[in-house]
């Protein structure tokens, strides 16, 4: 089940889920763990956010202007006891908050709705991005490996995990329904790369995209 999703308007809010929702609640533009300050080398007038959290000091990227690529961050929240899970991504076109999506499921598993979350990321990216320079942030380092290495591997094998030695009887890749819409766009579009994010370092896109599939997870794994 999937919430609804808007782009940003110059008033500050925007209709996402049931409500409305302050853009500054969604997309806060610092987080308490970061400081702002002037890049000589962004645009004129752009700042760029620094995170100054002790340990983060080394694993925090610096997201600025340059370019003015898209990163898109994805995230996957689950609960075991209840076995609901949420998912959500959030656009970024340099420092400009540009998208966020966020959706629910029930009787699923965390690894499925980090990679659902790509997938709808993709899917957004499709329609969107125009053959632009994408970053895809993921924490989940199943989810990067997915992407980057084995979806070749299980593609050639009918999309069947085997046993390292060829021996034991191959089993279906889990969640293969999203593993092969991932493989198709991300084919279609060599312009998208897939990058691990540490996760809770202060790096703001991976901090909203946790609360947002969170949040949908609250809202729609019923």
């Amino acid at each position: 089940m999937m919430d609804a999703m808007s782009p940003f308007g110059g008033a500050g809010s925007f209709d996402i889920c049931q409500g409305i929702v302050n853009e500054n609640d969604v997309f806060p533009g610092i987080l308490p763990s970061a400081k702002q300050g002037s890049d000589r080398n962004s645009p004129a007038g752009v700042d760029t956010i620094f995170t100054n959290a002790e340990e983060a000091a080394s694993d925090a990227r610096i997201y600025n202007d340059v370019g003015l690529r898209f990163d898109v961050f994805t995230d996957g929240s689950f609960d075991p006891m209840s076995m609901t899970g949420g998912w959500a991504f959030a656009v970024y076109r340099g420092s400009a908050h540009v998208f966020a999506a966020f959706g629910g499921e029930a009787r699923t598993a965390n690894n499925a709705m980090e990679v659902l979350a790509i997938l709808k990321a993709c899917e957004w990216l499709a329609d969107n991005s125009s053959g632009e320079e994408v970053v895809i942030h993921t924490d989940s380092t199943y989810a990067l490996n997915g992407c980057i290495r084995w979806r070749h591997i299980w593609r050639s094998n009918n999309w069947r995990k085997r046993t390292p030695n060829g021996r034991g009887r191959s089993r279906p890749v889990p969640d293969s329904v999203y593993w092969q819409a991932i493989d198709v766009l991300l084919n279609k579009s060599p312009n998208i790369k897939i990058e691990w994010c540490k996760a809770h370092v202060g790096v703001e896109g991976n901090e909203v995209a946790d609360r947002l599939a969170k949040q949908g997870r609250l809202n729609g794994g019923e």
